[in-house]
């Protein structure tokens, strides 16, 4: 999931013309316990956008590609509750 809509993010993003450097994103998961297969049921995503981006663009970004463009988040939702989040590192920040 951290691939796909990293990919979905880093497209939108580059048609909304944001002035990113990088995307670095993070996942935390729990799955069922005692039952195989242990499927997730629920998942956190965070991602840290660096640049001078629009807080609204980025937003929009990361909610288009979770909640329609993911395919693997649109597959693990059946379970799964997921949760998601993002942040924006300024340029002048940026290590």
């Amino acid at each position: 999931m951290g691939g796909c809509s990293s990919i979905d993010v880093i497209s939108i993003l580059r048609k909304q013309r944001q002035p990113f450097t990088d995307i670095q994103v993070s996942l935390q998961g729990e799955r069922e316990q005692g039952v195989e297969p242990s499927l997730f049921n629920n998942i956190q995503i965070h991602f840290k956008i660096f640049g001078d981006v629009d807080p609204a663009k980025a937003e929009v970004a990361v909610n288009l590609s979770m909640e329609k463009y993911c395919s693997v988040a649109k597959t693990l939702e059946k379970t799964a509750v997921i949760k998601h989040s993002f942040e924006i590192i300024p340029a002048t920040h940026a290590k």
